[in-house]
């Protein structure tokens, strides 16, 4: 999986989970460019495809998502992700994606009941 990974991804990959936005769009911006840079890096033109149309169906509840102030969460999320890609560990990788995926939706359900 990670063998796709280039030297720009990790070096904007690094900036984002060090240094992530808490201004909603500008995070919601960096948050698809971070995600997205790791399913291209996967190498399936056809997951990348169901994600991307996933991805816009859920789009609208992101500003939900960051106010509720998950982005910590997901932040964590996201430094786990960028390790295992940079270790070349894609268990870890599909591990930590999960991770973040599952407690977007854990909060989302109890923002949307």
């Amino acid at each position: 999986m990670s063998s796709h990974a280039s030297p720009t991804f990790f070096a904007g990959a690094q900036t984002f989970v060090k240094n992530p936005l808490f201004h909603s769009g500008s995070y919601l911006r960096a948050n698809y460019a971070f995600h997205f840079s790791i399913y291209r890096a996967a190498g399936s033109e056809n997951m990348l495809n169901i994600i991307e149309n996933l991805w816009l169906q859920i789009s609208p509840y992101f500003n939900m998502l960051h106010d509720s102030g998950n982005y910590s969460t997901a932040n964590q999320h996201h430094q786990q992700m960028f390790a295992a890609l940079r270790d070349r560990n894609a268990e870890a990788v599909r591990a930590a994606v999960r991770a973040d995926i599952d407690a977007a939706f854990t909060v989302l359900i109890k923002l949307l009941k």
